[in-house]
């Protein structure tokens, strides 16, 4: 069966060996009592075969042994997911506990998606932030984070940045309101750090920024990412998060979307002025290492 898979593939179907080995680590079974609860049709040979990506796993394998491991049904749903699309939702395998259920779909695209425009009026888009200020935007939100919590929304964002490194990189187009760059996440030094990143990316992706000096303009403050696909044009959609809920745009609501970036983009610094601007909050506003 090994020679028969892609490199892709083998390393998909060793994560979810890997998986179904945690779960039973997890449910405290050995593989001969595992088997034995599966039923018909396993034994603890078979077993032992699957979770080493030694035979065939199968949606069935997963759900049967995902019900007698007590797991989570998204989870499993997840896991079957990354079975059937092996491209894109390993991120979803291995952050499955982290990804909110409603944003899993957007997640997956992202790591095979072409190119994103993305406008953020609130936070630093994911893919840009550095890990301190994933942890302080986290914790401060939500107070009641544990440390573990913190290190799994860091783990999560440096995954997905690998899709900015892959061989053929993810395209981004970002517009920043300039609130989001004044906004004190963390403190001076994490806001230095921050817009340190954003510098070196402004010359990798299209980075610009409306300032404040704009005024008001169509769709302000109210974040949407468009998702586009090289080889499937037709699949592109925008994407909004509303709290703990997510809508997915085609169609209509997302040339809605799309007509908005366009008419953000006029109100925007080009991106060299842009880069200027975020030079300038650097070494003016975030000078201090006070949190002011």
């Amino acid at each position: 069966m090994a020679d028969e898979l892609t490199p892709l593939q083998r390393q998909s179907l060793e994560g979810i060996a890997a998986v179904l080995r945690k779960w039973r680590d997890e449910a405290g079974l050995n593989q001969k009592v595992a088997a034995d609860k599966a039923g018909h049709g396993y034994s603890q040979s078979m077993l032992s075969r699957l979770e080493h990506a030694d035979r065939e796993i199968t949606p069935r394998h997963i759900r049967d042994l995902g019900q007698v491991y007590g797991v989570d049904e998204h989870e499993i749903d997840v896991l079957v997911r990354q079975l059937e699309r092996p491209d894109g939702d390993s991120i979803l395998v291995t952050h499955g506990d982290t990804v909110p259920g409603f944003a899993s779909d957007y997640f997956a695209d992202e790591q095979r998606a072409s190119e994103l425009d993305v406008y953020h009026g609130k936070y630093v888009f994911g893919l840009h932030q550095v890990a301190s200020y994933v942890r302080s935007s986290r914790a401060e939100v939500d107070p009641d984070l544990t440390e573990a919590d913190l290190d799994r929304s860091e783990a999560l964002r440096l995954d997905r940045q690998k899709s900015l490194s892959r061989d053929k990189p993810l395209r981004l187009n970002v517009i920043y309101d300039e609130d989001v760059l004044r906004r004190n996440i963390g403190g001076a030094a994490v806001m230095r750090e921050q817009i340190d990143r954003l510098i070196e990316e402004s010359h990798r992706h299209r980075i610009e920024i409306v300032p404040l000096s704009a005024g008001a303009y169509p769709s302000m403050g109210q974040d949407f990412t468009i998702v586009r696909f090289d080889a499937l044009p037709g699949k592109t959609y925008a994407y909004t998060e509303h709290g703990q809920s997510a809508t997915y745009h085609i169609r209509a609501r997302r040339a809605f979307y799309e007509k908005r970036f366009l008419q953000i983009r006029q109100r925007a610094l080009s991106p060299e002025k842009s880069r200027d601007l975020l030079v300038t909050l650097r070494t003016d506003l975030w000078s201090s290492n006070e949190r002011g």
